[in-house]
């Protein structure tokens, strides 16, 4: 199974892939939205509730809210030509 560093992994590959959204839940594998079509990414299990709270520590700091609700809509500039929402 792919292991991640960091959720740039995850959004490094989105971009690649020319995705428009990442989604993490636990219990199911990170999947990408193409095209209007949810897309698993492969190589990986279905992530438990701490390995989606160790993708990124920056994101329980900077979004406390994520915490707290199921859901959380956020963007990430990687570079000054991609722009992750």
């Amino acid at each position: 199974m792919t292991q991640l560093t960091s959720i740039d992994d995850l959004l490094e590959q989105m971009v690649a892939l020319g995705a428009s959204d990442l989604h993490v839940t636990v219990g199911s594998p990170p999947a990408y939205r193409i095209r209007g079509h949810i897309v698993r990414a492969e190589g990986f299990e279905p992530f438990a509730a701490d390995d989606t709270r160790a993708l990124s520590p920056f994101l329980a700091t900077r979004y406390p809210a994520l915490v707290r609700s199921p859901s959380l809509n956020i963007s990430r500039r990687l570079r000054p030509a991609a722009m992750i929402s």
